[in-house]
Parts: C-alpha cells; structure tokens; sequence
C-alpha cells in the first residue's frame, strides 16, 4: 500500500499601501479660504475708489443683533445649500461675497496704513470679522461635503453611508457653527462698547 504525501502549498498575503492622500476636509478648507481671500482682494480694490467708511460704532445691544443677524443669514444660506445637490456652487460665492465686504471695510481700516489705523476701528472691524470669516470658512466646506453626498447619493447610487445619520453630523455640526457665531456677535457688542473709551 503506497500513500502519496501531498505537501501543502503556502500562500502569502502581501500587503498592499496606498499612497498617502491629503485629507478632503483639508482641501475643503484651502478651498473656502482661497474664496474669501478672493472676495476680500476684490473688495479692497472696489473699496480705493469708492471712499466710503463704513465702520461704526454703536450700543452692546445694536452691535450684537446687527452682527448676529448678517452672521447667522450666511449659516442658514449655508446650511439649506448643502442640502442640494448644487449647494457647493452656492457655497463658493457666498464665500466670495463674504469676502467681498470685509475686504472693503478692512481697506476703510487699513486704507492709511496699518500703524495708522484708529484704535476704535480697529475693535470694531478685527474681532468679529476674524470669527466670522471663521464660521464662514466652517459652513462652507460642511456645505460642500454634504452637497456632495446628496449629488454622489443622487446621481451615483453611493449607498455607503446612512442618509440620517449624516444628515443629523451635519446638523449637530452647524449647531455649533451657529453657537460660534452667536460668541463672535457678543465680542462685537463688547468691542463697541470698549472702542467707545477710545472715540
């Protein structure tokens, strides 16, 4: 009687790497932050021959709720545009507009020179355009990535993520978008109040 001894065969598994990507999200970022720089260029150079001054001062109360509302009117525009599949069309030139006039009211700030700058313009217009530039920045690429899911959900058949669950991240995220705004709106009531000492 003859047994015929088989040797087994080995199999190796090789691992495979991608490349290192950079992140989307970063991209996202660099994106809306080149749209605003964009915005605030053209609002500068409009702002040289137009000539008007636009800083203002005024009560804790006036401040805050002028600041909120011209805030909070761009996270909504955001928010309902992320929701379309065009939304991140909408998104760019929100954040262009946005742009647009802090690039005008900083070259009423700036126009003379920087060490020339008055101290009550300057708590006036640095603050709260810095936080809202922020927030601006924030919305807009959560408007661009859930823009994007809608159209890839849409028009691609992508099923790998649950449409509540990423409607409710993007919910939760422009709560908090929307609490930053309201802190950047209350440290323009209390600059104006502060720049009152220095009028």
């Amino acid at each position: 009687m003859t047994v015929n001894v088989q040797k087994r065969k080995r199999c190796r598994i090789r691992r495979s790497f991608k490349p290192a990507v950079p992140l989307k999200s970063d991209r996202l970022y660099l994106l809306s932050t080149v749209c605003v720089a964009a915005g605030m260029l053209a609002g500068a150079y409009s702002a040289a021959y137009s000539g008007e001054q636009m800083i203002t001062g005024g009560s804790f109360t006036d401040c805050f709720f002028g600041s909120l509302a011209s805030v909070m009117l761009y996270i909504l525009l955001f928010f309902f545009g992320g929701l379309s599949s065009v939304g991140a069309v909408a998104a760019v030139l929100l954040c262009i507009f946005k742009g647009m006039g802090a690039g005008f009211i900083a070259y009423g700030v700036f126009g003379t020179g920087i060490w020339a700058a008055d101290m009550a313009e300057l708590l006036n217009f640095l603050p709260f355009e810095a936080m809202s530039i922020t927030a601006v920045i924030f919305a807009a690429r959560e408007n661009i990535r859930m823009s994007g899911l809608v159209s890839r959900r849409s028009f691609g058949g992508d099923k790998s993520a649950s449409s509540e669950d990423a409607l409710r991240l993007y919910i939760m995220k422009f709560c908090i978008i929307a609490l930053f705004a309201a802190f950047a709106a209350i440290i323009d009531g209390l600059m104006a109040v502060v720049s009152g000492n220095f009028s």
